[in-house]
């Protein structure tokens, strides 16, 4: 069955904040959010021409016309407090073309257009950071992706944050300049973890580990059940 563009997956207290719900949205049912929370997460930097408002709405309607196009964004209260969304590359994507270095073809072969999914934006504003919930918005949106691979650019002048999707499981593979007036980026690539209920309890496992020993120390302690995690993730749906 083929899941609704905009669906509620889950809402738990990430913060002190209050709670946070992530809901999915397709190309139909774009979210303003999404534009506010850039203008927040950069409002240094809306000075640069990349990083302007127009060229974030020039890259989002063609990132939007793409084959899988999908955004989760969550709220607090109803307030957008960060987003992520991506798409699959198609067949002969030029993602790749940036790299200077090139890389093997069989490593950026996407022949079916369903290799790889190519996540474009995650943000999350000032107040929700270093709380999990830019790692909960970015697992809604792989958890039910059909791709085995998964890549993002980061800025190498941020080196914390390029730690930070290592711990994820991503790993570096190389230098790219997407645009002609864009930064160089470094490329980051994580394999994903196949959908199933085995992998579900080894994706809500290696959660714990992660919140244990990278994120407890930013949050209050309290119980976590890689079992219940699992479940919160993926609720069984019905049939008919």
């Amino acid at each position: 069955m083929e899941r609704p563009r905009c669906h509620l997956t889950k809402e738990t207290p990430l913060n002190p904040h209050g709670t946070v719900t992530l809901r999915h949205y397709g190309p139909n049912e774009l979210d303003d959010g999404v534009r506010t929370t850039l203008a927040e997460v950069y409002a240094d930097r809306l000075s640069e021409p990349f990083f302007s408002v127009e060229r974030f709405q020039e890259r989002l309607d063609g990132h939007v016309s793409r084959p899988g196009w999908e955004a989760v964004i969550g709220y607090d209260d109803g307030q957008a407090i960060g987003y992520v969304y991506g798409s699959a590359l198609p067949e002969g994507s030029r993602w790749w073309a940036g790299m200077l270095s090139p890389l093997p073809k069989e490593d950026i072969d996407e022949t079916g257009g369903r290799r790889t999914l190519a996540l474009f934006e995650l943000m999350v504003r000032q107040p929700w950071r270093k709380t999990g919930s830019a790692h909960r918005i970015h697992e809604a949106l792989l958890a039910n992706r059909p791709e085995e691979r998964v890549t993002l650019l980061v800025e190498p002048t941020h080196p914390k944050v390029q730690a930070l999707y290592e711990q994820w499981g991503y790993k570096y593979i190389g230098d790219q300049q997407p645009f002609p007036d864009a930064p160089v980026y470094a490329t980051m690539l994580r394999v994903c973890v196949p959908p199933g209920p085995k992998s579900l309890v080894e994706f809500a496992t290696a959660e714990w580990v992660n919140w244990y020993n990278h994120r407890r120390r930013y949050g209050e302690i309290g119980t976590f059940c890689p079992q219940r995690e699992a479940r919160s993730l993926h609720p069984p749906t019905s049939s008919g």
